[in-house]
């Protein structure tokens, strides 16, 4: 609401341009407390309504949530020190592909990820590799061919 609108921008152009405030609101952390959990008294701005069911309180009990599955890609990047500090080699395949390998202390790591809406399959350089284990991971390979369903992704160690 124009009343609670903080950003001089938001309130000089409303109702043109409403402002940066609604991307700047509290971060909701507990769907049952007063101000979804961000304060105990009335935050700067108001913690929307809509924002509640994106509480951490509430994606922790969602193993599909947003936040679980940036901790287990986060994990899994932990698990394979290449993706920190590897080399990066760029492997064109196809123009909905984005595959690339990071190397580091003799390990190899493929990553293959389908950039498109549709499913894809792709002839990898070589057949030298084994899947690597990742829930977000979509992607099937038999031999040198890889299959990725839309937006999916893949993760391999050279063998």
């Amino acid at each position: 609401d124009f009343e609670d609108l903080q950003d001089p921008y938001g309130i000089q152009f409303w109702p043109t341009f409403k402002g940066r405030d609604g991307c700047r609101t509290p971060m909701v952390w507990n769907s049952g407390n007063m101000n979804a959990g961000f304060s105990e008294v009335a935050p700067w701005l108001p913690v929307p309504p809509e924002h509640i069911h994106s509480a951490v309180s509430e994606q922790e009990q969602a193993s599909g949530s947003l936040l679980n599955h940036y901790r287990d890609v986060l994990a899994f990047r932990a698990q394979h020190p290449a993706f920190a500090k590897g080399k990066i080699r760029f492997v064109h395949v196809s123009d909905e592909a984005l595959v690339f390998e990071r190397a580091h202390q003799g390990t190899t790591i493929l990553v293959a990820y389908n950039m498109s809406d549709k499913e894809i399959s792709i002839s990898l350089p070589n057949s030298g590799f084994e899947p690597l284990e990742a829930k977000f991971a979509t992607g099937e390979m038999q031999g040198a061919d890889l299959t990725l369903p839309a937006y999916g992704s893949f993760f391999a160690t050279a063998i």
